[in-house]
């Protein structure tokens, strides 16, 4: 059955279908079995419709099992729990009328009746969901449990966060194997800079970025920004073009919930200088001095900020301290890359790279060999890059030079 046939088993027009079905598209789209399912959520179709289109005879669905379509309360078959947080737990489930598993985010029970959580979590749902890029997970639905609580249903990760990629980074920093090199971690590191940059144009900043909130798939070069729980507009302007919609009584920058008094959001090993002091009005250049953070800890597997506590560390970000950029199993650091690590952290925010996809090209012109711009070449240096360094260079002047005497000699000879 094609979209023209649905109008046939339910109450809805033809011109009602096809305003329903350019909204679907516009929201990700799919085929005609996630259209049928996106009409369900949004009230459209109820159970007993659904079945009604398994009667014709060319099914929209790949099955002829009825207790496939499920209602709303039996939608997920939980599988078990995935993480748990200080407010909110994250479970793998069956969604059964897909057969697929998700993993579903809510509340804990305890902290579920909080009104200014329950904001919260719902602008975090509305934000990831608008945010579409590859590097940043995707919100499948957002549904209520049988207490009438939201639970967002999302894709399940089957992998592990930065922060544990790391750790297996440290156990074998003398000699990575390809999976943990450097240039894998800084291939990883240009993703999440993808991710944050995307968001940024949109006008959203996260100001929690930190390895616990970056996951790394099975497959190569996937690699999700997570947890955009403190994330908020840059600007007024952000809501005011329709940039990113939120629900009414959503919470503004400067509600309750997201400034609580005498502190200052965020993670002192992840927070730029402007952040730890807990000022009003941060920008993107506060995430992008958190991405430096983070690349001081892939270049050289210590963290950036000294500190044996939270309150040293706190006032270590607040001046913009960091340790010295040093490999942790003594390996050398390239000089274009801590310049560019330098930049990134540097305390004062004109002093940083104007924007987060600066960064990003800074790295991968490193990758590629070519020179970075945080670290201007002497003429020497520019030979011998393009040599490919000095023991190439070596090499080519040792042949020029026996080029050069043979041909003197033969010369030589012939006279």
């Amino acid at each position: 059955m094609d979209i023209e046939h649905l109008q046939a088993v339910t109450e809805l027009s033809q011109g009602e279908l096809d305003d329903f079905w350019s909204r679907f598209q516009l929201e990700g789209g799919g085929d005609v079995s996630a259209f049928l399912q996106w009409l369900r959520q949004a009230r459209m179709l109820d159970t007993a419709t659904l079945k009604a289109v398994f009667t014709e005879p060319v099914s929209m669905l790949a099955t002829d099992d009825y207790s496939m379509v499920v209602d709303e309360g039996e939608r997920y078959e939980e599988l078990g729990l995935v993480g748990k947080g200080a407010f909110g737990e994250v479970v793998a489930a069956k969604e059964l009328a897909l057969s697929r598993t998700v993993a579903l985010k809510r509340l804990l029970p305890e902290k579920a009746d909080d009104p200014e959580l329950t904001k919260r979590f719902l602008r975090e749902v509305q934000i990831t969901a608008q945010l579409e890029h590859p590097a940043i997970m995707p919100i499948y639905a957002l549904d209520e449990d049988a207490n009438g609580r939201p639970v967002a249903a999302m894709k399940l990760v089957r992998g592990r966060d930065l922060r544990r990629y790391l750790k297996e980074c440290r156990e074998q920093a003398a000699e990575p194997d390809p999976e943990h090199s450097l240039e894998t971690r800084l291939d990883h590191f240009i993703r999440v800079c993808e991710a944050v940059a995307y968001a940024h144009d949109r006008g959203i900043i996260h100001r929690d970025l930190k390895p616990a909130n970056v996951m790394i798939g099975p497959h190569q070069g996937e690699v999700y920004v997570m947890d955009w729980g403190l994330a908020r507009p840059i600007r007024a302007e952000t809501l005011d073009q329709g940039f990113i919609d939120l629900v009414p009584d959503a919470p503004t920058a400067g509600s309750p919930m997201l400034t609580l008094a005498g502190h200052s959001l965020g993670t002192p090993d992840y927070m730029s200088p402007e952040q730890a002091s807990g000022a009003a009005g941060l920008d993107h250049r506060s995430d992008l001095y958190t991405l430096g953070l983070i690349l001081f800890e892939l270049v050289s597997l210590q963290r950036a900020v000294p500190g044996r506590g939270e309150p040293e560390k706190l006032a270590n970000a607040l001046q913009g301290k960091t340790n010295e950029l040093v490999h942790i199993a003594g390996l050398p650091i390239p000089p274009a890359l801590a310049a560019i690590v330098a930049r990134a952290t540097e305390p004062h925010i004109g002093y940083r790279y104007r924007e987060v996809s600066e960064l990003s090209a800074e790295v991968r012109r490193f990758l590629q060999g070519d020179a970075v711009k945080a670290a201007p070449e002497r003429k020497v240096e520019e030979v011998l890059r393009r040599a490919g360094g000095r023991e190439e260079l070596g090499r080519k002047v040792l042949a020029f030079t026996i080029v050069a005497l043979l041909a003197f000699a033969a010369g030589a000879l012939l006279t």
